[in-house]
Parts: structure tokens; sequence; C-alpha cells
């Protein structure tokens, strides 16, 4: 092997470390912009609620990685299959995030407001980006 030559990486790598770039760049500009928005505007947001939805946010895009990993050698129809059925998986977790985040604080109402719209917000973002990736994936799967 020629001495500076990089080994090539399958395309399954590529793809996870393309992915992974694009929602840690999300996840972060949305956390800086609640922080932001939190300082600036004096809008009243606790730090836990973001804390908590970003590691939702984190712990869903390394989920869906490993979804995209698993199917990504197979059909283009599988890998449209799995991520309807992650999509859906990860919209009961946020569900089940609000009712026990709600069940342990002892929140209720114009209490949890303020949680259930900072985990909306990057639950939709989330959504989009992931949506958008795995379009242009499968487009790209078809081409091949």
């Amino acid at each position: 092997m020629r001495r500076g030559a990089l080994k090539e990486e399958p395309p399954s790598a590529r793809v996870a470390h393309r992915y992974w770039t694009y929602s840690l760049w999300l996840v972060a500009g949305v956390t800086l912009l609640a922080l932001l928005a939190h300082n600036v505007v004096l809008f009243q947001l606790d730090v836990m609620h973001v804390f908590i939805s970003v590691l939702f946010a984190l712990l869903s895009s390394v989920a869906l990685l490993m979804v995209l990993k698993s199917v990504l050698g197979s059909k283009s129809p599988r890998l449209m299959k799995a991520f309807f059925i992650f999509s859906n998986v990860r919209l009961l977790a946020a569900i089940l995030l609000i009712v026990g985040y709600a069940w342990v604080s002892h929140l209720s109402g114009k209490e949890l407001l303020p949680f259930v719209i900072v985990l909306s917000v990057y639950f939709i973002l989330q959504d989009v980006l992931d949506t958008l990736f795995v379009v242009k994936l499968h487009k790209s799967m078809e081409q091949c």
C-alpha cells in the first residue's frame, strides 16, 4: 500500500458518518438556539428540558444509525419499511418519555407544556432530517 493512501471505506460507513454529522449539527444548532432564546429573550426554559430532549435526539440518532447499518446492504423497499417502523417506534418512545417525565416530576398541565414544546421541536426537526436523509439514500440506491 502506498504511503498516504487511505483504506477504502464501505458505503455503509460513509453513510453512517454523514448522517451522524448532520444529526450532531442539528442537535447542536437547536440547543444553541434554545439556550440563546433562554438568555436573550428571557424565555422561561428549564435547562433539564433541553438536556432530556438532547439525550432523546442523540439516542434516536444512534438507533437510526443501527437500523440503517442493518438494512443498508438489502434492497431499498426494506429500507423504507424499516424507516417507517423506526419512525413509529420513536414517536411512541417520545410519548412514553413525556408521560414518564410527568409522572416522575409530578408535573401536570401548564408545568409540563414547556417540556413538551422543547421535545416536540427536537422531535420534528430530527424527523425532517431523518426523512430527507432516508429519501435521498433511497433514491441513490434505486439509481445504482
